[in-house]
């Protein structure tokens, strides 16, 4: 059957005004007997005609503000989640700036412990140079004085001539 918009009555399902999750069927037409147009299963995403009576248009509103509160709170937590994201983000931020601090710090210090280990490295080569130069000078020292005391012993006496 057809649809008709020719009577004045018109009868709507208030409670399929605020479902949007299944679509709706059509209208079931024009009942003859009453003169009556029946609407059932109206369309959820229609605007609501003005001259619908408010006790009509009373779920409709409330399913709006319904969508709307879950929204603001959609946004709400949405804005809190933004915020906590940029705290999480500026304390790594600082953490980082901190690590590459001590790092710079490290290597400072790193450059100063090798710079040290140089100059001790010069010192002790030089070190090992005089013992070496020191060693040889006893040896030869020591050398000497064996060589005189072999000398010595061999050589004749001249307290007795």
């Amino acid at each position: 059957m057809a649809c008709y918009s020719m009577p004045v009555h018109v009868m709507v399902c208030p409670d399929l005004l605020c479902q949007e999750t299944e679509p709706a069927p059509p209208c079931s037409g024009f009942i003859p007997a009453t003169g009556r147009l029946l609407l059932q299963h109206c369309i959820p995403s229609t605007p609501v005609p003005a001259w619908l009576p408010s006790r009509l248009q009373a779920p409709r509103m409330e399913a709006i503000k319904k969508k709307m509160q879950m929204l603001k709170l959609d946004k709400e937590n949405a804005l809190d989640r933004a915020e906590q994201a940029e705290a999480e983000q500026k304390q790594a931020e600082e953490r980082s700036k901190q690590l590459e601090d001590e790092l710079a710090a490290m290597q400072k210090k790193l450059k100063g412990t090798e710079d040290e280990l140089d100059k001790y490295s010069e010192a002790l080569k030089d070190a090992q140079e005089k013992l070496e130069l020191a060693e040889k000078k006893a040896a030869d020292v020591l050398g000497g004085s064996m060589i005189l005391m072999t000398l010595k012993s061999t050589a004749p006496s001249s307290d007795k001539c």
